[in-house]
C-alpha cells in the first residue's frame, strides 16, 4: 500500500491536556488525548470495543487454570528510534506498571499490583503472565478500553542518563519514544504539544497523513470556535451547543463515538465475609 508523502500541520484545539507528562505510566485515560499519539495498547480494540487482534499483541491464550495468559506479539514493530519490540520490553513495561504507578491515577497500574505475580520471557516474540489468581478482565487492562498499558523501550530507557529509575525517567520524559503512528518532536507545558508523522509505522494503513500534529490548549469555548473562523485551528473540541453553531455556520461536525463502562466502587462494603457496617453510595 502506498501513500502520497505526509504534509502541513494539523493543528488541534482542545479544552486541556489532564496531566502533563510523557510518561504514560504516570497518568491515567484522561492522559491518552495528551501523549498516547506515540504508544500503542498492548491489545487493540475495534470501533464497538471489542478486544482485537490487530495490535501488538495478536494472540492471548490462558491456561486451563486461568491463573497464566500467554501473550504472543506482533513481529516487526519498531520503537521510533528503530530498535525491535520484543517479549524483554513487554516485560520491562509490565514491571514499571507494576511497579512506578504507585502515585499516579493508572488503572491498570493498581490493578497490576493486586493480580500480576510475575512475567517470563519465553522467546522474543512471547511472555506468560503469572497471576495471583484467575482474572476474566486482565487483557481488557492491557487495551485502552479499560486501561491505559502501552509499552515501553527497555533497552532505550536503560541506556538513558542517570543511576536511578528516576533519573532515567526525568530522561525519558525529555524525549520519549514508544511504537505509535506519532513521533514526539516538543512540548511547552500548559500551552501545547507537537508530534511528527512516523512513516516507518508497523500498520500503514495508519500511517499519519499530516507531517504534524499539534495539540493546543484553549479552555474557553468561545476561543476555540474563534480559532475556527479565522483558521488559527483546523479542528476543535466542542460542546453541543457549540456544535450547533458551528454547523449553521457551515463547519463540518465530527463526533467521537466513545465506548464506555459504567464502574460503581463500594469502599469498607464488605470485610471478612461480613459487612462492615458502612452505607455504601
Amino acid at each position: 500500500m502506498a501513500w502520497a508523502a505526509a504534509k502541513g500541520t494539523l493543528r488541534v484545539a482542545v479544552v486541556g491536556f489532564d496531566r502533563e507528562s510523557t510518561a504514560l505510566w504516570e497518568g491515567s485515560i484522561p492522559m491518552l488525548p495528551y501523549i498516547g499519539n506515540i504508544y500503542d495498547p498492548l491489545i487493540a480494540a475495534d470501533d464497538n470495543g471489542q478486544l482485537s487482534t490487530e495490535g501488538l499483541v495478536t494472540d492471548w491464550q490462558a491456561n486451563d487454570a486461568g491463573d497464566m495468559v500467554t501473550l504472543t506479539i506482533r513481529r516487526g514493530v519498531k520503537f521510533h528510534n528503530g530498535d525491535p519490540l520484543t517479549a524483554a520490553d513487554v516485560q520491562f513495561s509490565f514491571a514499571t506498571w507494576k511497579e512506578q504507578t504507585g502515585g499516579s491515577p493508572s488503572l491498570t497500574g493498581a490493578a497490576m499490583r493486586g493480580i500480576l505475580k510475575r512475567v517470563e520471557v519465553v522467546n522474543d516474540l512471547q511472555v506468560q503472565v503469572y497471576l495471583n489468581s484467575p482474572n476474566a478482565i486482565f487483557p481488557h487492562l492491557l487495551s485502552w478500553v479499560e486501561g491505559d498499558f502501552g509499552v515501553l523501550p527497555k533497552r532505550y530507557f536503560e541506556a538513558l542518563t542517570g543511576q536511578t529509575f528516576e533519573d532515567k525517567r526525568d530522561a525519558f520524559v525529555k524525549q520519549p519514544i514508544g511504537t505509535g503512528p506519532w513521533k514526539f518532536v516538543s512540548r511547552t507545558v500548559g500551552t501545547n504539544i507537537e508530534f511528527e508523522a512516523n512513516p516507518d509505522y508497523w500498520d500503514q494503513r495508519r500511517v499519519p497523513q499530516f507531517a504534524r500534529l499539534r495539540l493546543i490548549k484553549v479552555p474557553e469555548l468561545a476561543t476555540r470556535m474563534n480559532m475556527l473562523r479565522t483558521a488559527e485551528a483546523d479542528l476543535a473540541v466542542v460542546d453541543s451547543d457549540g456544535a450547533k453553531t458551528l454547523h449553521g455556520e457551515g463547519k463540518q461536525i465530527f463526533v467521537n463515538r466513545n465506548v464506555a463502562h459504567a464502574l460503581m466502587v463500594f469502599y469498607r462494603g464488605w470485610q471478612n465475609g461480613r459487612s462492615s457496617g458502612s452505607t455504601p453510595c
